[in-house]
């Protein structure tokens, strides 16, 4: 063998051996002792007051390794850190603190098994949980913005925690018997009942409930006749409802009799309806529906036998379809509810006729025979009506105004079904051939006809409207047949002029809308709105051929110079068609001022936008606005040279306009805004710094708009966005529209509560200062829009109504 070679080999040969001896040396002294014990000599603190929090451990003492874990009393192992072979970190949690007593602790090496002796440690002193005695205030309002709570009792500390629910607050604690705390808006953005404790380390006061209510809900329980009972036959029952949109937020309402016992029952006692029986005549009977933390509601009823009063439910024939056949079975209405039916009929109406429910009249239902029929999916191309025309009324009256005028209080339900409305020698109804006001909350219009394309000669009305009161309920399962310029349905229901409706919240969500559903719509805008109206439009199929808006608002001054402008407007999962694409400068919605959501729609060709803004009082060209004090004026200097003091003027377009886009509640509370001429008594000053008249911009809310995930055909060329026709609003401050890459800094966004950013942007608008709303997240999992209300901040902001609405019980 080469000599070389020889000697490579033996150094290569002496390196291997010394790397083994070496890695034996290693595992000899320095490998864990497989079978050796650990030895514990001692505990630091060897003392804890009972009632602490999670207390850490310090164990000294030999033979510990990576393995190790630290015990009480040999069967509870405790979270364990390893430093060296001579000291453990141990956690103790304040679950084993609460009762003074001894705790033994010790050390097991898990990897031989071996564990050492025990060391004692005292938990000492008598621990007692605080007391809680009150906490102010016990109620906040959604949406409060600054909310903080003073806890009083005895035993507090200087570490006292208040818990809301399971979250720790912030808390500063002056002394043994009074503790405070911020508590964060996104802790009470929904309504309900949230338990408050004081907590000394691991122990806890009892629970006070803190209430949290919501303006936007609502609930009533019908039929309802107020304090007059509603007389009940024996051998009858009746079904009684709560109606209001807390049920759509998940909430179950309990139901109550009183007094109870064997006269009268409900069954069952929670859901949204129960029956209300009768085994003998007595009475009255309270019937009550709660939803738990957030409200109640209340009707009365009396117990009647066979025969006795006018029982519910009562049918009344109409001898034919005449207004004098209808105006007789009116008159023979006492109290409790009501069928007034049609026969099989084509009969023409040649004049008005107004009818007024009855006071002490809980429901009225005026039926026909006419069917309509609905299939296929509501909200989109397969969705279509037909119709069975048996009982037919023809508007032969010579007049713009209704054929039927009917007025319903807060306290009545009225339901018009069945019916056919055909057009005749008539004048266009621009107040509806159906007017329905006295601000009834359950009205119900539904499996009706509109046939407006049978006027001769040819002309445009409305069919529905709803006049200056707050009426409510639904309109559904209806066919409306009409030419172009044909309003459908007009939304006036606000409070005369809107002043009301301006003074509170837009209550998005909630049951305060007329809900327009289910409906399709051949020809025709689908609705009006102005007055302070609020109308939801959902799931209708609209074939609409036009040159402006689908739905509509007016703006302020459009009109009568001081009507308002419409309240809010909800618009989702309608299937928007155009049969004329040509026409293509027509968008799904026409603005003219206030608050909404607009989202989830479906548009085919012939859609240039899927809402344009127009605020009219910025335009000279087609429109002309009085001058103040007469009129309103034009909003900012472009038009007149001279702004209007009605309007805030931060710049020389006059923003923030009186009642423009994304403007709601304001301090005008009452009479006028138009001093001296108008309905009231002058500009309305209570509670608010507007001082005298001439009256001043009424400080109005900041309530941006909100779009997002609108679908449109493949070969639409519109864009899924908002458009303003004016200079004054402004994206991401009065209107936030869809962004498909939303990162929390413009827009609205959507996706899974999972994906929503923990980021999120403010409004930019300086009035109100830290409170209006920012970039919107529509929550597809949870279907609730979130908007940022400050800094990094989510807060809920609206979610629908229930659907299909509690008044639809079907044909």
């Amino acid at each position: 063998m080469d000599t070389e070679k020889l000697i490579h080999s033996k150094k290569a040969l002496y390196v291997a051996g010394t790397a083994i001896v070496l890695a034996g040396l290693f595992y000899l002294f320095l490998r864990p002792k497989a079978g050796v014990a650990p030895i514990l000599d001692s505990v630091y603190p060897s003392t804890i007051a009972a009632g602490s929090e999670h207390t850490q451990l310090l164990l000294t003492g030999s033979g510990f390794d990576r393995d190790s874990v630290a015990m009480l009393g040999g069967t509870q192992y405790l979270q364990t850190s390893f430093f060296s072979d001579k000291q453990l970190n141990a956690t103790v949690p304040s679950a084993s603190l609460v009762t003074a007593g001894t705790l033994q602790v010790k050390v097991v090496n898990t990897t031989s098994g071996q564990s050492s002796g025990s060391v004692p440690v005292t938990v000492a002193g008598t621990a007692n949980p605080p007391v809680l005695s009150s906490i102010s205030p016990t109620t906040a309002s959604v949406p409060d913005t600054s909310l903080s709570i003073t806890a009083t009792g005895t035993g507090f500390e200087a570490d006292s925690v208040i818990k809301w629910g399971s979250t720790a607050l912030t808390t500063t604690c002056p002394g043994a018997t009074s503790c405070s705390a911020p508590v964060p808006t996104s802790l009470y953005a929904v309504a309900g009942n949230y338990p408050v404790t004081v907590n000394n380390g691991g122990l806890a006061s009892s629970a006070i409930q803190f209430t949290v209510t919501d303006p936007n809900y609502s609930l009533i329980v019908v039929p309802n006749n107020g304090a007059t009972p509603i007389p009940v036959q024996v051998g009858s029952p009746l079904t009684v409802k709560a109606i209001g949109n807390v049920a759509s937020n998940g909430y179950s309402a309990n139901w109550s009799i009183a007094p109870s016992g064997g006269v009268a029952s409900i069954i069952p006692t929670s859901g949204l309806t129960t029956t209300f029986s009768c085994a003998q005549s007595g009475g009255p009977f309270t019937v009550t529906a709660t939803y738990p933390g957030l409200m109640a509601g209340t009707a009365v009823y009396q117990c009647a036998s066979s025969g006795g009063g006018g029982g519910g439910g009562s049918t009344i024939n109409l001898s034919d379809c005449s207004q004098t056949a209808l105006a007789n079975a009116w008159g023979q209405m006492s109290s409790g509810s009501y069928v007034l039916k049609f026969p099989n009929c084509t009969t023409t109406w040649t004049a008005n006729k107004t009818l007024t429910v009855p006071a002490a009249v809980a429901s009225v239902t005026l039926q026909g025979n006419t069917i309509v029929n609905c299939t296929g999916t509501p909200g989109s191309s397969t969705y279509s009506c037909t119709s069975t025309d048996n009982t037919v009324l023809v508007d032969g009256f010579a007049s713009g105004q209704p054929v039927l005028t009917l007025s319903a209080g807060a306290a009545n339900s009225l339901r018009i079904t069945g019916l056919t409305f055909r057009g005749g020698t008539g004048q266009a109804k621009f107040n509806g051939v159906i007017n329905v006001g006295g601000g009834t909350p359950g009205l119900r219009v539904d499996h009706c006809r509109f046939n407006f394309n049978t006027y001769s000669p040819q002309n445009a009305g409305t069919a529905i409207q709803l006049n200056y009161s707050p009426v409510y309920g639904v309109i559904d399962h209806n066919l409306f047949e009409a030419p172009q310029q044909n309003n459908n349905v007009k939304v006036y229901n606000g409070t005369g002029y809107g002043d009301k409706e301006f003074n509170q919240p837009a209550n998005l969500g909630s049951s305060q809308f007329i809900f327009i559903e289910d409906n399709l719509m051949n020809g025709g805008f689908a609705n009006d709105c102005k007055n302070g109206g609020r109308m939801v439009l959902r799931y209708n199929r609209l074939i609409v051929v036009g040159y402006s808006g689908a739905y509509q608002s007016h703006g302020v001054g459009q009109g009568t110079e001081n009507e308002r402008t419409c309240r809010a407007i909800e618009a989702y999962h309608n299937y928007f068609h155009n049969p004329n694409p040509a026409n293509n400068q027509f968008a799904g919605g026409e603005i003219g001022g206030g608050t909404g959501v607009d989202w989830g729609n479906t548009y085919t060709a012939g859609y240039s936008n899927v809402i344009v803004f127009r605020v009219l009082r910025e335009l000279a060209s087609g429109h002309a606005a009085t001058p103040y004090p007469t009129g309103p004026g034009y909003c900012g200097v472009g038009s007149s040279g001279k702004s209007s003091p009605i309007d805030q003027n931060l710049d020389a377009t006059g923003y923030a306009c009186f009642d423009e886009v994304g403007r709601g509640q304001g301090d005008l509370l009452s009479g006028d805004w138009l001093p001296p001429a108008g309905h009231g008594s002058g500009c309305g000053k209570a509670n608010s710094t507007l001082g005298s008249c001439p009256a001043t911009w009424p400080r109005q809310k900041l309530e941006p708009w909100y779009q997002w995930l609108e679908t449109k055909a493949a070969a639409t060329a519109m864009a899924l966005n908002m458009n303003f026709n004016g200079t004054a609003p402004a994206a991401n401050r009065d209107d936030f529209p869809y962004t498909t890459v939303f990162n929390g800094t413009s827009g609205t966004g959507a996706g899974t509560h999972a994906s929503r950013p923990l980021t999120c942007t403010m409004n930019p608008a300086t009035y109100p200062a830290g409170n209006s709303p920012g970039v919107g997240y529509w929550e597809t999992d949870t279907n609730t829009l979130f908007v940022c209300a400050g800094k990094d901040t989510w807060v809920q902001y609206y979610k629908p109504y229930q659907y299909p609405h509690p008044l639809d019980t079907g044909p």
